[in-house]
């Protein structure tokens, strides 16, 4: 193994998993907007799901990347 393959570290799923990932933060983050939306937007219940959705965004922008980079590996 050379250095070069030292930084090119694959994820750890390949491209199944990595789409399973962006899948599965995807239904999170839309289920978790639903939700707070439909239990009404008062005390502590709105800040948590505010921010499961932050977070879930945050996480489905960073798969997102992930598959990309995946996606551009896989065609050279």
């Amino acid at each position: 193994m050379t250095p070069e393959d030292n930084t090119r570290r694959e994820a750890p799923g390949g491209l199944l998993g990595a789409w399973f990932n962006v899948i599965v933060c995807t239904g999170i983050v839309v289920g978790a907007a639903i939700y707070t939306i439909t239990q009404g937007l008062t005390g502590p219940d709105a800040l948590i799901g505010a921010g499961v959705v932050v977070v879930g965004v945050v996480l489905d922008i960073s798969f997102v990347r992930t598959l990309r980079r995946h996606g551009t590996r896989t065609k050279s």
